[in-house]
C-alpha cells in the first residue's frame, strides 16, 4: 500500500475498542481513553507510513506518549496491532449487521447499490486500510508472532453469510461476490496511489448494474 497520507482514524462511538488491558487489568476510564489513544495513533501512523515504518517510536509520537506508557497498556507491538485488528473487526460486525438487513429490500438493484455503497464507506476507513496493511505485512516481519489466520477466516465467514442472505438464491454462484470485492478494492488501491481521478461514484451505478446481470443470470441458469 502506498504511503500517501489516509484520513486520521477516528474514535469510534460507543467504545468499539477493546476494553480489556493485555494484562488482564480492568481498565478505568482513564486508561481505556489512553489505549484508544495509542490505538488511533496506531491506525495513523499505519495508513500514513505503511507497515513496515510504523515503528514503535513513531507510534508513540503519534499518539504524544513514551513506548514505556504504551508498553503498560498493551504488553508489545504484536498485542497493540492485534489490538488494532480487533478495533477494525469490531467496525467490520458492525458493517454485516447493516448489510445484512439489507436482505428486506425485495428490489435487487436497490440491495446492490446499497451494498456498494456500504462497502465503499468500509473500505476507506482506516480502520480497514490499517488492517489490510497488518494482514498483509506481519507474516514477512521475523519480529512478529501474530497470528492473523482467525481474522480472515471471520472475514471470510462473514461475508459468505451476509452474501447468502442478501442472494439466498445465487449464493453458489461466487462470480458477482469476487467482481465487487475486487473492483471495489482496486479503486482504493488507486486511491492510496495517488491516482489523479479518484471520484468513483460514476462508476457504482456502472458496478451494481454488471452484478445484477450477473445474478439475474445465475438465478435464471
Amino acid at each position: 500500500m502506498a504511503s500517501e497520507k489516509q484520513p486520521s482514524a477516528q474514535p469510534s462511538p460507543g467504545g468499539t475498542l477493546p476494553q480489556q488491558l493485555a494484562t488482564g487489568r480492568k481498565p478505568n476510564q482513564h486508561s481505556a481513553e489512553t489505549r484508544e489513544k495509542i490505538v488511533t495513533a496506531a491506525i495513523n501512523c499505519i495508513c500514513r507510513d505503511g507497515f513496515q515504518r510504523a515503528s514503535t517510536n513513531r507510534i508513540a509520537t503519534e499518539a504524544g506518549l513514551t513506548w514505556g506508557v504504551i508498553q503498560y497498556h498493551f504488553g508489545d507491538k504484536d498485542k497493540l496491532l492485534k489490538a488494532v485488528l480487533d478495533h477494525a473487526f469490531a467496525n467490520y460486525d458492525n458493517l454485516f449487521y447493516e448489510v445484512e438487513h439489507l436482505a428486506d429490500q425485495h428490489d435487487l438493484h436497490t440491495r446492490l447499490e446499497k451494498l456498494i455503497e456500504l462497502l465503499w464507506q468500509e473500505f476507506n476507513r482506516p480502520s480497514y486500510l490499517a488492517s489490510i496493511e497488518i494482514i498483509h505485512n506481519v507474516n514477512r516481519d521475523p519480529n512478529s508472532r501474530l497470528d492473523t489466520f482467525d481474522y480472515i477466516r471471520r472475514w471470510s465467514a462473514s461475508v459468505d453469510s451476509a452474501w447468502k442472505r442478501l442472494f439466498p438464491v445465487t449464493a453458489t454462484s461466487p462470480a458477482a461476490k469476487r467482481i465487487l470485492f475486487a473492483t471495489l478494492r482496486g479503486f482504493v488501491d488507486n486511491r492510496s496511489a495517488g491516482q489523479a481521478n479518484s471520484d468513483y461514484s460514476d462508476d457504482f451505478p456502472i458496478l451494481a448494474a454488471t452484478l445484477a446481470a450477473l445474478l439475474e443470470d445465475s438465478e435464471h441458469g
